[in-house]
């Protein structure tokens, strides 16, 4: 081979090697996207969520051994955009667990109130409800009567509208498009596919601090195509 061949076939395979990764390159986040579509679905532990909702909201601690698994919604669209829910079934059967968790943590919390209030132990509290012709237990149903449970599963299934944006391999959550235009984020997760399982791993909010999640979802986060 003269010295012009020669020549010509490196520069042949050179522009086919950087071709190749040129492709390679641009093609990774339209494949990734590709992959992204559509519905995905992870198991949320209902007792878990109602203990720390318990905590959070009563001071209450309690612990559940019915573990009702709910099924949480990822839903990705081709216009960027996310949905996430929690499916209609989940939310009633974790209502229906926290009325049950209620009835139980609601005596010792009424009971305080009487003590914190009024100076009375539980004794006096029984005693005082009874010359009302009452009792702890309807005291607690009343309070459950007033307790807007349709509020709380309409809330906890109502769909929540999100953005995203996949660059450099992590991906991008915002409340706003142009948060992620700005190149910014509320979110930033780093998406691992193996065949229809997604995991959603090394978490960090908008400040860059490792992120574990809320009471509903925790990251590292495991979801199922659907």
């Amino acid at each position: 081979m003269n010295g012009k061949k020669a020549l010509f076939a490196v520069v042949l395979c050179l522009i086919m090697v950087l071709g190749l990764l040129l492709y390679s390159h641009s093609s990774l986040p339209s494949l990734m996207e590709g992959k992204l579509h559509g519905e995905w679905t992870t198991t949320v532990s209902a007792a878990r969520y109602v203990e720390d909702v318990l905590r959070s909201n009563m001071g209450a601690e309690i612990s559940l051994t019915d573990d009702v698994e709910m099924t949480y919604v990822f839903q990705f669209k081709a216009d960027g955009t996310l949905i996430l829910y929690l499916d209609e079934a989940s939310g009633k059967a974790m209502v229906k667990l926290l009325k049950d968790a209620m009835k139980q943590v609601l005596p010792e919390l009424l009971y305080g109130q009487f003590l914190e209030l009024q100076g009375m132990d539980k004794a006096a509290a029984d005693a005082m409800l009874a010359e009302e012709g009452s009792n702890m237990e309807e005291l607690v149903e009343l309070t459950l009567a007033d307790t807007d449970f349709d509020y709380i599963l309409q809330r906890e299934t109502s769909q929540t509208l999100m953005y995203y944006e996949l660059r450099d391999g992590k991906l991008y959550y915002a409340a706003s498009p142009d948060t992620l235009n700005e190149g910014l984020y509320d979110l930033c997760v780093e998406p691992v596919f193996r065949g229809k399982t997604l995991t959603l791993q090394n978490a960090v909010d908008a400040q860059g601090e490792a992120f574990e999640g809320s009471s509903m979802v925790k990251y590292p986060l495991t979801l199922q195509k659907k």
